[in-house]
Parts: structure tokens; C-alpha cells; sequence
């Protein structure tokens, strides 16, 4: 192949790649939003695991003792919100109405964060875990 036909074979696999990219960061589908993700803060790490059929898991481990799990449904609520059912393991300071934990979800291409709505200004957040 000469260089003029390498350098547009190059420009239009990295525009192809970008388009894909962009893709991802605007699909809110539920295979996008399934997955493991994780909070860190004050000695307490959590794992959440949302799957696609809308069941998740919870796993909270705070300061080495023992681990607290929980099962539950989470729903979706227009573009990027997020319910969790009543089951769901929340800190101190998350809001809670009827039963249920509110949050909204982020995409920055493809960088998924989970953000649990609070009473107060300190907000749970999770980050979706890719390769583990």
C-alpha cells in the first residue's frame, strides 16, 4: 500500500474509532449500565453489582470487619436515573423515599459513575469497574 492510501486508511480507522467511542458515552442501555462497580470512602469499600435482568448484589466491608451483603431490584428512570428497592445497604446519609434509593448515572465516554442522591452535600459515588 503506498502512504497516501496508508494515510487515509489511518484517518478513517481513527474516525471509526472515535464514532464507536462516542457511541458508547451516549448508550444508557442496559448492557451498558450492568456491571461491577465500587465506592471507597472513609475506611468503608462497597461492590455493587448491577446485572442485566434489573436484580443486583451488594457487598459493604467497613474498616476490615465483617462483610455485609444484600439483594435487591434496581430500575431505571429516564436517561441516566437509577432506583434501587428497599433492600439496598445505604450509608447514613443517603436519601431514602418510599423505601427506595434515588441516583443517576454518568457517562463520560465510557467512564461510568454511579452517584446516590444525599441529604446532605456528601454523595456516594461508584465507579464501574472494566477489567476484573
Amino acid at each position: 500500500m503506498n502512504r497516501p492510501a496508508r494515510k487515509v486508511a489511518g484517518v478513517i480507522a481513527l474516525l471509526m474509532a472515535c464514532l464507536v467511542w462516542w457511541w458508547m458515552s451516549w448508550d444508557f442501555s442496559d448492557q451498558f449500565v450492568a456491571g461491577k462497580y465500587i465506592a471507597k470512602s472513609k475506611g468503608q469499600r462497597t461492590i455493587l453489582v448491577l446485572n442485566a435482568d434489573h436484580s443486583f448484589t451488594q457487598e459493604i466491608n467497613a474498616n476490615g470487619a465483617a462483610t455485609i451483603h444484600a439483594n435487591g431490584l434496581w430500575r431505571r428512570l429516564g436517561q441516566g436515573g437509577v432506583v434501587f428497592s428497599e433492600n439496598f445497604l445505604r450509608s447514613s446519609n443517603a436519601a431514602a423515599s418510599d423505601n427506595e434509593i434515588y441516583g443517576s448515572l454518568e457517562n463520560t465516554f465510557g467512564f461510568w459513575t454511579l452517584t446516590l442522591d444525599s441529604k446532605y452535600n456528601d454523595q456516594t459515588k461508584y465507579h464501574k469497574i472494566w477489567f476484573l
